[in-house]
């Protein structure tokens, strides 16, 4: 990069800089003022109320008519009275009001006092017949000071009253279903009328009352009164309105500092241009895997080193987890360019690098040029695409070579250049440039035993009649390709069953085959040998370990599809199919309106590990390696000697048994000989239930059948596959098994009841596990 390009570069970012610090200052001044007005409104908004308290009492008494018993004519309240002795009824009624304001307050009133016959049914209390008559007609008044005061006394007549129920009972026969009494009630409406308060509407109405059997041989009265006791308010005045306008301000406030915020973010994204998204990818790519990679100072000198192209930092990852190696970053002085690589002692140098060219295009205001990217000035992604450029580096002086340019959409969640989806699967099958090669006229002889994490090795032989053997990785595709036609059925159940679910896309890496929605992860796939490793966006906590058989994964590529479940029988795979609709329910995920069944199987038909190799879905890591032994097919062997027998220990599978299970099988050797066959009681009637006839087309399974020797009698026969052993009957052997006491996987002896033979592959019951060790006698 020139000065005059470094110039132009920092008066752009200054500008930028400076207009989205004013537009923050807007947002804050904004959201300050929003803040103001919020509090002022909830501090103005004040009521104030005049309080008054009301105080009613009733009082009454009987005049008596002439008789024998009673000297007195007039008797109080709290009496029980006789209805013939009844001539009138006395009552004073009081009602006040009491104002607890300091000025004085007016109001206007009225009151009246009825007589009310209540004839009621006596079983569910419904009136029947109710009169009014009026004993004082309504008065009204007006008062002004701290309060008002009524006092009023009237004389009822008795028998008038008691005639009147009489008369309307008999009429309907209605003796033993009707009871009757007189309410004698006054009624007073207050109105506060003073201008101190804000309405004039403040009106209640209050009932006082009496109540006096009628029809009855002795009359008991009850007073009712329905004016509150406690103390009441009315409003007086109010600052809704001042408090409203405030509000009201706030709310204006806070619809422009929203609009200010957006204003922000959409400025500093549209100001965005090639070179400053370049400085955001960078840091958040350091920001994500700061603990895997490590900057250099200095420059890394890459002479001698075969360069391997990577497409995405996620491949870069893989490769470290597989070779134990660090990322070494270095990024030039114009920060410009920053490289991550990961060299090998083999003088192998994996390169991912982003680089930002074209400054002429991106700050020259003189460019002739009228693309979107020629000033540079408020271009986003959406305008203009970003490459990320990688130039291999070559040990000779040479013209310079075609750059190898991989186009990518940068997002904000995402520092790997990402292919579109629909051209997402492809990108495996193109081989790379310096991609190592089988040496010409050469045939691969075998392939090493999988290794679902690290590379494996691929053996041929060269010219001369060495044997070489080579590291290589394997793809997903490759293992799908080479898998056979069950796995295949499943891995075809699996995947339809999974996209027949609404906007699940599947997304195909070199390790394995991804299935997302959105940026949602829900499950990714592998493939080894013949067991497809289904990873679940699950907790494999939630799950009984005993119908799953599942596993955690530990590796930081499954963090978020934790649970592991492996498939190698239909049962595994209605297992898996039910797990997949757990998944879909809980993150709500509905089915597809229309589904499509695709057979996949017959678009992975079976190739040769050379083709792949060709292909570039297998890649060799170690080119030149020197010529190599094969991995020793035993890994230990022990001589055991009990009194007179000795006994030899060979265990071969050192990938499938730890060193702590084979020091508890020899201990058990050791401590206890093992029982010959004719000491076993055990069932045979499994070796004629076979019957199988081998054919061309079907050559049948090879495998052996065993028994447990401490087992209690009618012991049952148990299949293993004999992993290429011939052994014979009587001998042990050294087998994996399920401990369900103990909840875990051991190894066991086991005495041979079956040689090798045939067996039908239908009537295998999957997984048929392999023989791990042989222990036999020396004569």
């Amino acid at each position: 990069m020139s000065e005059e390009e470094k110039k132009v570069r920092l008066s752009y970012r200054r500008i930028r800089k400076r207009r989205m610090t004013l537009i923050f200052a807007l947002v804050i001044v904004s959201l300050v003022a929003t803040l103001a007005s919020s509090t002022l409104a909830a501090l103005l908004n004040n009521t104030h109320y005049v309080t008054y308290s009301e105080k009613s009492s009733v009082d009454y008494g009987v005049h008596l008519k002439d008789n024998d018993f009673y000297d007195e004519s007039f008797l109080g309240k709290d009496y029980a009275y006789i209805a013939t002795l009844i001539d009138t009824v006395e009552a004073s009624f009081d009602y006040s009001v009491i104002m607890q304001s300091e000025g004085d307050v007016s109001f206007d009133y009225t009151y009246r006092i009825d007589s009310v016959v209540e004839i009621k049914h006596k079983h569910s209390g419904k009136v029947l017949y109710a009169p009014v008559y009026n004993e004082i007609a309504e008065v009204a008044g007006s008062e002004v000071g701290k309060g008002i005061g009524l006092e009023r006394t009237v004389f009822v007549d008795y028998d008038k009253y008691n005639a009147v129920a009489k008369s309307f009972i008999d009429t309907y026969e209605l003796e033993n279903l009707a009871d009757a009494c007189l309410v004698l009630q006054m009624i007073v409406d207050v109105k506060q009328t003073s201008d101190a308060f804000h309405s004039n509407e403040n009106k209640d109405s209050y009932v006082s009352s009496l109540s006096i059997p009628l029809s009855m041989d002795t009359v008991e009265i009850k007073i009712t009164s329905e004016i509150p006791a406690e103390e009441q308010k009315i409003l007086s005045y109010t600052t809704e309105n001042i408090s409203d306008t405030f509000r009201n301000v706030a709310i204006c406030f806070a619809v422009a500092t929203a609009l200010l915020a957006l204003l922000l973010w959409l400025y500093a994204y549209l100001s965005r241009n090639i070179d400053i998204t370049y400085d955001i990818k960078v840091a958040k790519l350091m920001r994500n895997y700061k603990s895997f990679i490590q900057r250099i100072r200095n420059s890394f000198d890459t002479e001698g080193y075969q360069v391997l192209l990577i497409n995405s930092f996620g491949e870069m990852l893989e490769i470290r987890d597989t070779i134990q190696s660090p990322i070494l970053m270095e990024e030039n002085g114009d920060r410009t360019c920053s490289k991550f690589f990961i060299p090998t002692a083999t003088k192998i140098l994996y390169l991912f690098e982003i680089k930002v060219d074209d400054y002429d295009r991106i700050y020259n205001k003189n460019d002739s040029d009228n693309s979107p990217c020629a000033d540079g000035y408020g271009v986003s992604d959406a305008d203009c695409d970003e490459s990320v450029t990688i130039v291999p580096v070559r040990e000779t002086q040479e013209a310079e070579p075609e750059a190898v340019t991989v186009t990518a959409d940068v997002t904000a969640d995402s520092c790997e250049p990402t292919l579109p989806e629909e051209e997402a699967a492809p990108i495996i099958d193109v081989i790379e440039e310096n991609a190592p090669q089988l040496p010409d006229g050469v045939e691969i002889i075998e392939e090493s035993s999988d290794n679902e994490d690290g590379p494996e090795s691929i053996v041929y032989i060269d010219d001369t009649g060495k044997r070489i053997n080579i590291a290589c990785n394997r793809s997903f595709m490759a293992n799908l390709i080479q898998s056979n036609e069950t796995v295949k059925g499943y891995y075809s159940a699996i995947k339809n069953h999974i996209l027949s679910y609404k906007k699940v896309k599947a997304r195909l890496s070199w390790r394995y085959e991804s299935y997302n929605r959105g940026r949602l992860p829900l499950f990714k796939m592998k493939i080894r040998g013949k067991t497809i490793c289904l990873y679940c966006a699950l907790n494999p906590d939630e799950f009984e370990k005993s119908r799953y058989f599942h596993e955690r994964a530990t590796a930081k590529n499954f963090a978020a599809v934790p649970m592991l479940v492996r498939l190698r029988s239909d049962r595994g795979l209605k297992k898996a199919l039910g797990l997949i609709d757990t998944v879909m329910q809980r993150f709500e995920i509905p089915e597809a309106a229309k589904k499509s069944e695709v057979d996949y199987p017959k678009d992975y038909p079976y190739e040769s590990t050379k083709q792949l190799v060709e292909r570039g879905l297998i890649k060799l890591l170690f080119p030149g390696a020197q010529a190599a032994e094969p991995k020793p097919h035993h890994h230990v062997h022990k001589k055991i000697a009990h009194d007179n027998v000795v006994e030899e220990l060979t265990i071969f599978d050192g990938d499938e048994v730890t060193p702590e299970e084979i020091e508890e099988v020899i201990e058990e050797i050791i401590e206890e000989p093992t029982l010959s066959l004719e000491e076993i009681d055990y069932d045979d009637a499994s070796e004629s239930s076979e019957g199988f006839v081998e054919t061309e087309e079907n050559h049948g399974v090879d495998v052996i059948g065993v028994v447990w020797p401490e087992r209690p009698k009618r012991n049952k026969i148990y299949r293993y596959d004999p992993d290429g052993e011939t052994v014979e009957v009587g001998d042990v052997v050294i087998v994996p098994t399920r401990d369900v006491s103990k909840g875990r996987d051991v190894v066991r002896k086991a005495v041979v009841a079956h040689k090798n033979h045939k067996v039908a592959p239908e009537a295998i019951t999957q997984p048929l596990k392999k023989v791990i060790g042989v222990l036999r006698k020396i004569k």
